[in-house]
């Protein structure tokens, strides 16, 4: 029984300088006791900060629109009609799908070639004999004419002086870009948007639907910085500016912006934002604030 008695009081007196020991740790290293990953979530401030040097060079202002290839033909393709001809002294020279200059032979008709007249497709080739009438027959040529299509679109009606007669525009279609320009503006304003036609600057069939991106304005020395440093405040837009790259101290500025746009870098695309003001040539800024952990700061950021 003494024996029982002296094991329980060894145990008892065990425990309690466990106890006092894990009392004296907790008071001189509380972080023993704190759970990892809230502590990670909370106040881990060792993350690797992204530098960059506010950029200047030429900035193009664009605008995008919609545009449709049309014919000046109502129906979308001409039609050469020869009306009794003799079939022993005509020839075709050319077949369905054929892509023609306006200097290339069509057909040949009692010895002498006929050109097309046009740069076009030939679309179909129809023959119809006449009754009662041996050898004779009226020949239908269907073309596709390319200098008849124009690319038709509209355009805000307020905004006319930006599109000048000429301005550069890129006819994007299928991931390929072409340049074009505007030859004539229309006269009737509907829905406050003014008709014009673009030179169409591909074998595009009538109805293909394309993007128009008009170069409105460049600016000459723009100052521009990746679209990831620059974050919102209460609809205000600001960067975090620093010394230079190695500054561990950054001052939250505000800045005004312009637009966005996209440039490929080594296959990448990276999107800028252009800046009006708050900001100098060269001057460092960095993501760090964007970047870290603290919830506190995460919670100030809406763009996050």
């Amino acid at each position: 029984m003494n024996a029982v008695r002296r094991i329980t009081e060894l145990i008892l007196s065990l425990a309690f300088l466990v106890l006092v020991a894990l009392g004296f740790l907790y008071l001189f290293a509380p972080k023993t006791f704190v759970n990892s990953k809230s502590d990670i979530t909370d106040n881990e401030q060792h993350i690797s900060r992204t530098y960059t040097q506010v950029s200047s060079g030429e900035i193009e202002h664009t605008t995008k629109i919609q545009g449709v290839v049309c014919s000046e033909y109502d129906s979308g393709t001409k039609t050469i009609e020869l009306n009794g001809i003799n079939s022993k002294q005509f020839e075709i020279l050319a077949a369905v799908g054929d892509r023609l200059s306006p200097n290339d032979v069509l057909y040949s008709y009692k010895k002498k070639g006929r050109t097309c007249g046009c740069n076009c497709q030939i679309i179909s080739i129809r023959r119809e004999k006449l009754n009662g009438e041996k050898n004779k027959e009226n020949i239908f040529i269907e073309l596709l004419d390319y200098d008849a299509l124009y690319i038709s679109a509209s355009i805000p009606v307020k905004e006319i002086d930006q599109y000048k007669k000429n301005i550069p525009v890129k006819i994007r279609y299928n991931n390929t870009d072409y340049e074009s320009s505007i030859y004539y503006f229309g006269y009737n304003v509907e829905n406050e948007m003014l008709p014009v036609k673009l030179k169409l600057p591909a074998d595009l069939y009538p109805g293909t639907v394309v993007s128009l991106v008009f170069t409105t304005n460049v600016v000459k020395s723009g100052l521009y910085v990746p679209e990831k440093f620059v974050f919102v405040e209460d609809g205000e837009y600001y960067v975090y500016k620093c010394k230079d790259q190695q500054s561990n101290e950054s001052e939250k500025t505000k800045i005004k912006v312009g637009i966005s746009f996209v440039e490929t870098e080594d296959d990448d695309s990276v999107k800028y934002i252009e800046i009006l003001s708050g900001v100098s040539d060269g001057e460092w800024i960095v993501s760090e604030h964007m970047t870290l952990s603290s919830s506190k700061l995460k919670e100030n950021l809406k763009n996050e």
